[in-house]
């Protein structure tokens, strides 16, 4: 857990972001429509990005993993071969999600870091929401004009109990 006494505040984060108008109009555009539209799908697998399906990372002991950030759950590419190591990434991608979090229906994971390896990495759990990337998300939006939609038990959401001070933070 140390390294997370080093990583910027929120807010730092978003006022890098918005220092690039280009950076800052992306975050518009992805978020603004996304806001105002129906909640997408809730995934149904834990893993929603390209490791295991079209990256992945070999560790310096030879452990093919499903991202390099990701500590778990590594097939040995010495004791076998790639190709068997490969399906079993594919295996690890498709865990099932097996609870509902405020990220299931969350309208803002474009502009969210969080995902499996990091909740796993920051909680021990692949399915624990990581309120830093959630704060970040939310200052994101609403520095661009955007409310975000409540997702469930958020503290970032409007009426949550951390909103206010997002506002400030603005």
């Amino acid at each position: 857990q140390s390294p997370l006494s080093v990583r910027l505040a929120p807010a730092e984060l978003v006022a890098l972001d918005l220092a690039d108008a280009r950076r800052a109009d992306e975050w518009a555009r992805l978020v603004g429509p996304a806001a105002h539209a129906a909640p997408p799908p809730a995934s149904t697998t834990l893993y929603n990005c390209g490791g295991g399906s079209s990256a992945m990372a070999v560790d310096p002991e030879g452990k093919m993993r499903i991202c390099v950030l990701s500590q778990r759950d590594g097939a040995d590419v010495r004791a076998g071969s790639v190709e068997e190591a490969w399906r079993a990434l594919g295996e690890v991608r498709a865990r099932p999600v097996t609870r509902a979090t405020k990220c299931t229906t969350c309208r803002l994971r474009q502009i969210c870091s969080t995902c499996a390896a990091t909740s796993d990495l920051e909680h021990g759990d692949a399915e624990t929401p990581v309120d830093y990337f959630c704060e970040v998300a939310h200052l994101r939006a609403l520095a661009v004009g955007v409310e975000p939609p409540a997702h469930g038990d958020c503290a970032f959401c409007a009426g949550g109990e951390e909103h206010p001070r997002l506002l400030r933070a603005l």
